[in-house]
Parts: structure tokens; sequence; C-alpha cells
């Protein structure tokens, strides 16, 4: 048995088109993942985000590569969307009840637990209100309800707050992470807003062009950031004690063409830093504490004389 919730070591998926050219979604892709943890991806859009939430909840295979589940083939997982649906013609509780009727657990002890969640929930005055009575935040709670029916280990959320106002948000993420703290579950969730990172998270895994190239704590990440990409995507937060006039901060070029991606970092040709290795070789892992690494072939000094600064 793991001793972590879930651990990814080298994991690649490539997808090939009816041209036969490959496109490289992950590479080389290790995480590991500790019970009780509440870990976010963060990266741009085409990043390789969502195919390895996918990939961790069984929901595609690998192109290679491994995943070690702590209870192995009997892990539980729940899934929560911001495109989920429930069912129009069952109630809250039904809707919630739903996982427990698919795998056959409707047990007495079970369905007390799940009076138990729906009232964790806060939803016990509307178990049986039907969906199109409810709000967008009161639909939420329900798929969340649905997702933790069946006592998961770990809970995978793919943007569960985007359609929501902010009110709303911040209401649905407290809820998650009260959930978490009571039932012992382990969250990994992608979601592009940092400020429910900084405030929500525990652990951050930086993604670009379907590499990890930085991960560690939240503030390692958010006050300490040393991968390039890192940098330009905490400098582009706004903040509040910036100058009426002062212009956020853009990370300049294009995003990298999965289908010809560079031979060494995918970051490097819109890194001002960039220097000859760094296009032609995939930078090593650092380790910068237990808890921080990064793939930038800044933080290998012993390799920028071989390489050169890059035209």
């Amino acid at each position: 048995m793991s001793e972590y919730s879930v651990e990814l070591k080298g994991l690649n998926k490539v997808y090939s088109n009816l041209l036969k050219e490959d496109t490289i979604a992950l590479k080389d892709i290790n995480l590991q993942i500790r019970p009780g943890e509440f870990i976010s991806i963060i990266g741009p859009s085409g990043c390789g985000k969502s195919t390895l939430l996918r990939i961790i909840g069984n929901l595609d295979k690998p192109t290679s590569g491994t995943i070690e589940y702590r209870d192995g083939a009997d892990q539980q997982m729940g899934f929560v969307f911001q495109d989920s649906v429930l069912l129009p013609w069952k109630n809250v509780r039904q809707n919630a009840e739903f996982p427990l009727v698919i795998q056959k657990k409707q047990t007495k002890e079970n369905e007390e637990k799940l009076d138990e969640l729906l009232e964790l929930a806060g939803l016990s005055e509307f178990k049986t209100a039907l969906p199109r009575e409810l709000s967008g935040g009161m639909k939420q709670r329900v798929v969340i309800a649905i997702a933790l029916a069946c006592r998961p280990d770990l809970i995978i959320a793919d943007e569960p707050t985007t359609a929501l106002d902010v009110t709303i948000q911040a209401q649905i993420l407290e809820l998650m992470n009260d959930l978490r703290h009571k039932l012992g579950m382990s969250i990994i969730m992608i979601t592009h807003d940092l400020g429910v990172v900084a405030q929500m998270c525990e652990k951050i895994a930086v993604m670009y062009a379907g590499h990890i190239v930085e991960y560690g704590t939240t503030d390692e990440i958010f006050y300490n950031p040393q991968h390039e990409y890192t940098k330009g995507l905490i400098n582009s937060i706004p903040k509040l004690n910036t100058a009426e006039h002062e212009r956020l901060v853009p990370i300049e070029g294009t995003p990298v063409d999965l289908l010809n991606p560079p031979a060494g970092c995918p970051f490097a040709p819109r890194c001002k830093s960039c220097m000859k290795i760094c296009l032609n070789k995939m930078p090593p892992k650092t380790e910068l504490s237990d808890t921080h690494y990064t793939h930038c072939w800044l933080r290998q000094k012993e390799e920028f004389e071989k390489g050169g600064k890059a035209e």
C-alpha cells in the first residue's frame, strides 16, 4: 500500500491525429499527493491540467508511466466539475444518493452518513427540492454532496467554481475545505484563480506545455518563485498596492506549438533569460527544499558556462 493517496511516476500522454502527428499532452509527470492534502494545478489553457486530472481519475489512460493509489483498485474518488449536470427529475437527496444506488451501497449506515453529509453541505432544508428550484451555488453544493456520497479518499475538482459569482465561489471553496478536514480526504484542483489558490491550497504544481515546471508549498510558489514562467504568472496578478498608472506585466510571446515543441525547456522561446542550453536540452530537476523543486537551467549554475548566453 502506497503512503500517498496518489503517486504518479514518469507519466506521459501522447495523442495522435489522422495525419499521425503526435501531440505531447503530458511529459514525465512525477507527483505525490498525501492523505488530507489540498493541491492545486495551475498553468495556461492547453498545458495538460485537465488531461492530468482525467488520468488520475481513471477517465483516461497514460501512454506510459505508472499511477499508484493508496488503496489500489479499491481507491474511492469523487469528481466536481464546472459543468456538472444534476438529474432534473430527481430531488436533491435522490441526486446525492445516486452514487450509492449505482454502487449498490444503500445500507442503513450509508444512508445515515448521507443525511449527515447533506447537513454538512447546508442542504438539509432542500432535500425534496428539484434542481430547477435551486440557485447555481446550491446546485454546486449538491454536486459536492454527490462527489462525497461514497466517502472518497480523493476529490478531483476541475474549475469547480468558474460559473459562480465571487461570494458564492468563496462559500463553495470553504465548504470543500471544511469537508476535507472533517472527512480526511485529499483534494486536487484546477483553477485559473490565483487568489483562490493562495487562500485555500497547501501545495501548488505549476504546469507549462505538458510539464510540471515548478512545485512547492503555496508560500514557496507565491513568495519565492524560481521558474521564469512562475515568476511571470505571479507578476501578472493585480495587487492592491499597485499604483493606478502602473501597468500589469504580461508574459510576452506565444504559447508553444505542442506538435513541434522545442528540444529544450518549453518556455525557452518566451523566456527573457533564455540561454542556448535552454533551447537545446531539458533542464534537470533542482531540489530547492524538501517541498520545493523546479526544472530550470537558471538554477543549474554549473551548466551556465557550458551553454553561454542565447542570442
